[in-house]
């Protein structure tokens, strides 16, 4: 065999699951591009909308949203172009600043987030609510096995101790992906 290291079924497994990956983020993308939204962005408006009358900080933003300080900026900056989102100043500190939905994003999360969930309905609609339930969970454990579930560092830096690396952080990211499906399931669905 030319190359003893590699295992068929694990191979077959990660390039159907990048395949599926790929044609979903494709779907998405293309809904959120009929709506002059990238998904970068979107997530941005989706963090905010969790909580509309709490501001958040850029950093804590580009943490949850799994990116660079950099690339928040980038994001922020055409939200806050399209008057999407709102940048402010802290009273307390004048150094940070605070980002918070503006009506106008609110309205437009409202607009675009039923027929994008219908979207993601229609793409699990295969699936038994058991089926997916054990997608989830193994999609998760391989996350966790892949190290995937480590936070972005540069995007943690300067929101906190940042010598507070490992299992805290796992724990912590592990908490926002719950809180990320309890919004979804919670708030999204009434």
């Amino acid at each position: 065999m030319k190359y003893p290291e590699i295992d068929p079924l694990s191979t077959a497994a990660c390039l159907m699951l990048l395949r599926v990956a790929s044609d979903v983020l494709a779907a998405l993308d293309d809904y959120l591009a009929e709506h002059d939204m990238s998904r970068g962005r979107w997530s941005v408006l989706m963090l905010l909308m969790r909580n509309p009358q709490l501001p958040q900080n850029p950093c804590e933003l580009a943490s949850k949203a799994g990116v660079t300080r950099a690339t928040i900026t980038g994001l922020l900056d055409g939200l806050e172009r399209d008057a999407f989102i709102a940048r402010e100043t802290v009273a307390a500190d004048r150094r940070m600043l605070e980002v918070r939905l503006t009506e106008t994003g609110r309205k437009y999360v409202e607009q675009v987030m039923p027929q994008y969930f219908m979207l993601i309905r229609k793409v699990m609609g295969g699936l038994s609510e058991a089926e997916k339930e054990t997608l989830t969970a193994l999609l998760t454990k391989l996350g966790a096995t892949a190290g995937i579930s480590q936070p972005m560092q540069d995007a943690s830096d300067d929101c906190g101790d940042s010598g507070a690396r490992g299992s805290a952080e796992r724990q912590e990211k592990q908490e926002k992906h719950e809180g990320h499906v309890a919004y979804i399931e919670e708030d999204c669905t009434e």
